[in-house]
């Protein structure tokens, strides 16, 4: 069984910012990640705004090697059983950006023959989350 997270971000500054995350990583796994503020250092976060088709995530290093606090990061996603996992990159310039990624843990091969389906249901995911953001906003309200 893969885990999933769904990542929206929308707006152009700080002060203009909405966002959605939806995932099912273990709690553990997520408490670390926000409370050390791992985002700012995140290889995959980072592989998200430089491409614009679906990622395996054992495939992000192999023009740029990691950093040594990404490389950190993945080892202790590794511990919580997030080991490998495909991103599907999705961006309306100036407007919205986002990711879906679907994960599997160390023992659990990520299987080639998936790509397609994640593109399919990763793209999906997002334009769901954006919906959701929109029915948010008050009458009238716009997705910046």
């Amino acid at each position: 069984m893969a885990d999933f997270a769904l990542s929206l971000t929308t707006g152009q500054s700080e002060d203009s910012m909405r966002g959605l995350l939806v995932h099912d990583y273990p709690a553990g796994w997520a408490d670390l990640y926000v409370s050390l503020d791992l985002g700012r250092h995140d290889p995959v976060r980072r592989a998200v705004l430089q491409r614009i088709s679906p990622f395996r995530w054992s495939d992000m290093f192999r023009r740029h090697p990691p950093a040594r606090s990404e490389r950190a990061i993945m080892e202790q996603s590794s511990r919580y059983g997030i080991a490998d996992g495909l991103t599907v990159p999705r961006h309306l310039p100036g407007r919205l950006g986002g990711s879906c990624s679907f994960v599997v843990g160390g023992e659990t091969p990520l299987r080639a023959a998936t790509a397609a389906a994640a593109e399919y249901l990763g793209g999906r995911a997002i334009d769901a989350g954006r919906k959701m953001l929109e029915a948010s906003l008050p009458p009238g309200g716009k997705l910046l």
